[in-house]
C-alpha cells in the first residue's frame, strides 16, 4: 500500500514537505474468533535540510470481537530510522473499535511508550473507512 503525505504550507504542526512511504500488511484468522495481522512499513520523512532519511515501522496486532458490534485490540508497535541520534521506539497500543456500518467504523484507544525514546502515552480516536 503506497502512502504519499501531499505538501501543505509549514506551520507549527506541519513541515511542508513531500514524504511518503510502502507499507506491507498480512491479516490472518486464529482459532477462537481471534485474528492476527503483521505490518512492516518504511517511510521516506524529510530531515528538515532538503534531505531526507528512512523510517521503519513494524507492529503485530491481535484483536477479536467482544459484542456484534464492539471488537478490541492490543498490539505491540516499534519504530527506528536512518536519522543519527534516533532511538529505537517501543509501544504497546490498547484500543477498541466499534461497527457504525459494514464498511465504517470508530477506533479508540491508548498508545503507551515502552522505551524511554517513545511517547508515554498517546489517546487516540478515529474513523475507518473500507472503500
Amino acid at each position: 500500500m503506497p502512502v504519499v503525505k501531499r505538501p501543505l504550507s509549514s506551520s507549527g504542526i506541519r513541515n511542508g514537505e513531500t514524504e511518503g512511504g510502502v507499507i506491507f500488511i498480512l491479516g490472518y484468522e486464529l482459532p477462537a474468533g481471534w485474528a492476527s495481522a503483521v505490518m512492516t512499513e518504511v517511510d521516506f520523512v524529510s530531515d528538515g535540510l532538503g534531505g531526507y532519511h528512512t523510517e521503519f515501522v513494524n507492529s503485530i496486532t491481535f484483536g477479536h470481537d467482544i459484542t456484534g458490534k464492539i471488537g478490541g485490540y492490543i498490539e505491540l508497535f516499534t519504530v527506528t530510522s536512518s536519522a543519527p541520534g534516533f532511538k529505537w521506539q517501543g509501544q504497546l497500543d490498547v484500543g477498541f473499535t466499534y461497527a457504525l456500518a459494514a464498511s465504517t467504523q470508530l477506533d479508540f484507544g491508548c498508545n503507551f511508550g515502552v522505551t524511554k525514546a517513545a511517547p508515554d502515552f498517546q489517546p487516540f480516536i478515529g474513523l475507518s473507512r473500507r472503500f
